[in-house]
């Protein structure tokens, strides 16, 4: 109570240049693939009050390397906070031009996550982001599967609602090219086209059609979505 209840200013600054992440890796606990590189770039400027902060700056990615046979690619996002809202704009740029752009608004009520923290699962979410024809390998980070796989992922959303009670709403694509099936007699999916609407609590998975073996097969539904 005595910290956040102090009118002192914070003022804090971060920088940092030219980091190289295999290094990084060696210093820190990052569970991350061994053939990701990087260079980081940052500036972050802390500031305001205890009760009110303020976040401005920036943070950089340019050659990152995953998987190594695709191109590079460089990613940055920025930061900044009026009126006690998080301003976030991101952005990754491959050499045929931009694949991700996201924006999105965060308020910082840093006394209430405090008092509170059940409060952060009421904390409303404002996110919109748009990918264009990312590769599917670029996701193994997350989904080990795709690493094989050959296609690109689309899509549009904007996320709203809180955490406890999230809403999506977009579209989204996968065109994939080809799939292997490892240890099937199957071999492999290919020229899948796989088209989804996200409406509030569902995705909807529209009538897609991918081959296998041979043979030619179609999907369709629905998923519900809860954050509780």
């Amino acid at each position: 109570d005595e910290i956040l209840a102090s009118e002192d200013p914070i003022d804090l600054s971060i920088e940092a240049s030219e980091l190289k992440l295999q290094r990084l890796r060696e210093l820190l606990p990052l569970n991350l693939p061994p053939e990701i590189a990087a260079t980081l770039n940052g500036s972050l400027k802390f500031g305001g009050t205890p009760a009110h902060p303020t976040l401005n700056g920036s943070l950089t990615g340019t050659g990152i390397t995953f998987p190594a046979d695709l191109p590079t690619f460089d990613t940055k996002l920025l930061l900044s906070t009026t009126d006690g809202i998080l301003l976030l704009d991101g952005t990754i740029n491959e050499t045929q031009g931009r694949v991700v752009t996201i924006a999105g608004k965060l308020p910082l009520t840093s006394e209430q996550w405090i008092r509170n923290p059940e409060s952060l699962r009421a904390v409303p979410l404002d996110l919109t982001a748009s990918i264009n024809q990312f590769a599917l390998p670029r996701l193994q980070a997350l989904v080990p599967i795709l690493a094989k796989a050959e296609g690109t992922f689309t899509t549009e959303f904007h996320l709203t609602g809180t955490p406890a009670e999230p809403n999506i709403n977009g579209t989204a694509n996968i065109d994939l090219k080809r799939f292997p099936l490892a240890n099937t007699p199957y071999r492999n999916v290919r020229d899948a086209n796989i088209r989804l609407r996200l409406e509030g609590k569902r995705i909807i998975v529209e009538p897609s059609s991918a081959l296998v073996s041979g043979g030619k097969f179609t999907l369709g539904g629905e998923v519900g979505i809860d954050g509780k």
